[in-house]
Parts: structure tokens; sequence; C-alpha cells
């Protein structure tokens, strides 16, 4: 069994993966945490083209699912909540696992605002003004960069959020439940007013790794967080395959 340094994060790149894969990680990540077989974990995460709808939405109400059975997008849910969101591979997700101690005390509130705060700093060593905009909003010059979330199992949370590299606004509109009437320029123009991208922002897209770089940078500064590079543990992955099963499932999918 590996063993770890209690007071170091395991960053781990789980790289791109289909939806149920990453919905089955999450499970089996807050599962293995409750048992105490994982120290905690920063994990970077990528979609293959897939839309998610929140813990509590159904699919056939927030998704154009005639659309995303023509075009091969996958339809899953999270475990937090939340609206539907839209992912491709040129964005990427980072989530914290972790017992409730250890991060800054206070109502999940307070504590959203300080990771998100710090996923803000870190962004901004890239060059943009990153802020937190509450309730759980990353947002450059009033516009929204990162949508963030969390749920708390016990004393085990589990906080994620997401870096727009790279927009489709007309392919979102489509892949949302928008009459096909509304989407015209003005749509387009008005979602373009309230949510950017990185490659907006700067001219081209960064590269992936650098994001992740100031990212960890980020929660080092404004957290105090100490980190190392890693694999992703053997108890998380062989609780995998029942979690799989789990997520495929009509049932969890509703749909």
């Amino acid at each position: 069994m590996t063993m770890y340094n209690a007071k170091d994060w395991l960053v781990v790149d789980t790289g791109l993966r289909p939806a149920d894969e990453n919905m089955a990680l999450d499970k089996t990540l807050l599962l293995a945490m409750s048992e105490g077989q994982i120290p905690g974990i920063f994990r970077f995460l990528r979609f293959e083209e897939s839309a998610l709808v929140g813990y509590h939405q159904s699919p056939e109400q927030e998704l154009n699912l005639e659309f995303c059975r023509e075009q091969g997008i996958a339809v899953q849910r999270r475990l937090t909540g939340g609206g539907a969101l839209i992912f491709d591979p040129t964005q990427i997700g980072w989530e914290l696992v972790c017992r409730r101690e250890a991060l800054p005390p206070g109502d999940m509130a307070a504590l959203s605002r300080r990771i998100c705060e710090a996923a803000a700093a870190g962004l901004s060593l890239l060059g943009v003004s990153a802020r937190f905009r509450p309730r759980n909003d990353i947002e450059v010059e009033g516009r929204k960069i990162s949508g963030t979330g969390g749920i708390m199992d016990g004393n085990v949370l589990l906080f994620q959020g997401t870096v727009l590299v790279d927009l489709d606004i007309p392919r979102m509109l489509r892949v949302l439940r928008v009459p096909l009437e509304k989407l015209d320029a003005h749509a387009i123009s008005s979602v373009a007013e309230r949510v950017t991208s990185l490659k907006a922002l700067l001219g081209k897209a960064p590269e992936l790794t650098a994001v992740q770089k100031v990212l960890l940078d980020g929660f080092r500064a404004h957290l105090g967080l100490s980190f190392v590079q890693g694999d992703l543990p053997d108890a998380v992955a062989a609780l995998l395959p029942e979690a799989l099963a789990e997520v495929r499932d009509a049932e969890w999918l509703g749909i």
C-alpha cells in the first residue's frame, strides 16, 4: 500500500475521459476518502464532449437530447448541484476531495469564497483580472470564466470548478434546451456579454499545463496547501467498476 504524508495533497491529472468515467471517479474518490484510504486529492480532469446536468435537474428539461444524440454528445449527471454545463476537451476541470478539517473553518458559503479566491488568484497569474463573484463563480471584467460547486458527504468534501479555456457559444446554445427560433445573433451576443474564456481574453488559448500550474500556485499561496504529483491511488481504481455501473444506470441518468 502506498503511504502518503498527511500534510501533502496528491495532485492527480486523470486526463481526457468520457463523462461517465469522470462522474464515477468522483463517486470513488468520495468513498475512498470516507474510508480513509487516500490523502487529500486535487484532481485535474477533462471531458470528451458532454453535457452535464446538476444533481437535481432533469436532462429532458435542460438539454436538447435529440441534438446530443445526433452529435454523439454524452449526457451525464453531476454529484453537485447547479445548472447544466457543456464540456469539451478545451476546458479544464479541477476539484478538491478531502476531509473538512483539511481546509479553513466556516460554513459552506465561507469555504466556497476561500476556494474561489484561491483559484481566482491563480488564474490572475496568467494576466487576467479574475475575482470571486458570489455565490460560487469566478469572473473577469464582469464575465464568468469559472463556475464552481461542492457537496459534503458526512465529513468529506467534494468541491469542483471549471476553467473556460475556449468556448463555442453557438454550439453550447444548441446543446442547451433553447428554442431554435431564439438561436440568433442576439442570443449569442447576450451570452458573450456574460461569459468569457481565456482565449478571448488573452488572444490565444494558454497551454493546459500552464493553467494547471497557476491554479496550484493560487491554492498554495492562499490556502497554504502543499502538493505532490502522483497517480490515481490503487484504492480508487479498485472501486471504479462498480461506480461506473451506477452512473451508467438509466435511473441515475434520468433519461
